[in-house]
């Protein structure tokens, strides 16, 4: 059978990717307790509820950049969390200048789309 472990909240530490263990069975109740991966069983991913960051992460590969405001406004969600967490998540989501209906306005999109388009 497979646990995963999963945190939801956090005060003063990071969050943690979920820690999947395995728990093995024998007639007597439980024989074995050990440290597993997604890999072995990928029905505890298919169960979880995406972090904002990744609906936000999923929002930015199908629309380029867009405004805190924009992105929160299309996803439903805080525009102040999704600001919080575009700014805290710096190895994740880039600020890019912009212009918006010819205003200028701090655009996000992702680090590792931003650093491929400047190298090609």
């Amino acid at each position: 059978m497979g646990l995963g472990l999963e945190m939801t909240k956090a005060n003063d530490v990071r969050p943690r990717p979920m820690q999947v263990l395995a728990l093995e069975y024998d007639e007597a109740g439980l024989k074995q307790a050990r440290s597993s991966s997604l890999a072995e069983f990928p029905e505890l991913d298919a169960n979880r509820t995406p972090t904002m960051a990744e609906v936000i992460e999923a929002y930015l590969l199908e629309n380029k950049a867009s405004t805190p405001v924009q992105i929160a406004k299309d996803l439903g969600l805080n525009p102040k969390s999704v600001r919080v967490l575009l700014t805290r998540e710096r190895n994740r989501f880039v600020p890019i200048e912009g212009t918006v209906n010819d205003k200028r306005v701090t655009l996000y999109g992702l680090a590792y789309k931003e650093q491929a388009d400047r190298a090609a």
